[in-house]
């Protein structure tokens, strides 16, 4: 796990930005979301001692350690959809079971008209396990 001193030039620095942009930490804690999480999960250590503040400004000599794992790539998987109807503006499609649809975030609906290269904005509807997708 990396270490680092922090040097004269980081010095009065606040420990989260610190981490987010030392080029030793910086590819294991790239966003605040996970400079954040980092800290809420103890990973990071000044000094030998444990769950420092977010804003604790360094000194000249301190010691941080950061006690975190490289982040691994996405795990892609294929989904599999049946086109059931397909005519302007309707395009009727039978989803796997657990295949999940958060309709506020759109995630679907935009995997869908990638699969099916899709030109028109459709609006994703549910209704029971059919899915249909409609010109808004």
């Amino acid at each position: 796990m990396p270490q680092v001193t922090v040097s004269i030039s980081d010095e009065g620095t606040p420990l989260h930005k610190f981490i987010r942009q030392h080029p030793t930490f910086k590819h294991l804690v790239p966003s605040r979301s996970q400079a954040h999480l980092a800290f809420k999960q103890n990973q990071i250590v000044v000094n030998g001692s444990g769950n420092p503040p977010e804003g604790l400004r360094l000194k000249e000599g301190d010691i941080v350690f950061l006690d975190r794992q490289e982040a691994q790539p996405i795990q892609t998987k294929q989904i599999s959809l049946v086109v059931s109807y397909r005519m302007d503006p309707w395009i009727v499609l039978w989803k796997a079971s657990g295949l999940s649809m958060d309709g506020r975030s759109d995630v679907f609906a935009n995997c869908v008209r990638a699969l099916l290269n899709l030109t028109k904005m459709y609006r994703l509807l549910l209704c029971f396990r059919w899915i249909k997708l409609c010109l808004g």
